[in-house]
């Protein structure tokens, strides 16, 4: 079974991201804060991060720009509620793709497997640095 970590600091939303991906097939793993993610992505290997940008202790930002250099990293899906114009702030090489909250649960199933599908395939993975059109901030 494919190996993902959410990181988000909100506790309901952590558990929902957990319960929405254990139910697409994936073994979850959560952090609450970028300090807690460094931890476990150092420890463990995963397929797929999922990364949100604004938490305490080490940022989202932070923790992508870390991840850069990862000689393993997992793919990069950044969920997070920040206007378009924080986008230039992530690196492009690391981030695959992003989704604005509040999205969908369905979205959010659908790009995990997206991204699973093509890491198993071996396929170049695709880094999507645009928000879908959505209204909202």
């Amino acid at each position: 079974m494919d190996r993902i970590l959410v990181v988000d600091d909100d506790p309901a939303l952590r558990s929902l991201l957990k319960l929405v991906a254990t139910r697409a097939g994936f073994d979850v793993d959560t952090a609450r804060d970028g300090v807690e993610a460094l931890e476990k992505l150092t420890a463990n290997d995963y397929l797929i991060a999922v990364i949100d940008l604004m938490m305490p202790r080490i940022n989202g930002y932070d923790l992508v720009q870390r991840l850069g250099s990862f000689e393993r990293r997992p793919a990069v899906l950044v969920v997070t509620a920040m206007h378009d114009a924080h986008v230039p702030r992530l690196d492009g090489n690391v981030v695959n793709s992003i989704l604005r909250k509040p999205f969908d649960i369905e979205m959010f199933s659908a790009v995990l497997t997206e991204l699973a599908t093509a890491l198993r395939a071996g396929k170049p993975m695709p880094n999507v640095l645009s928000f879908p059109a959505q209204s909202g901030e």
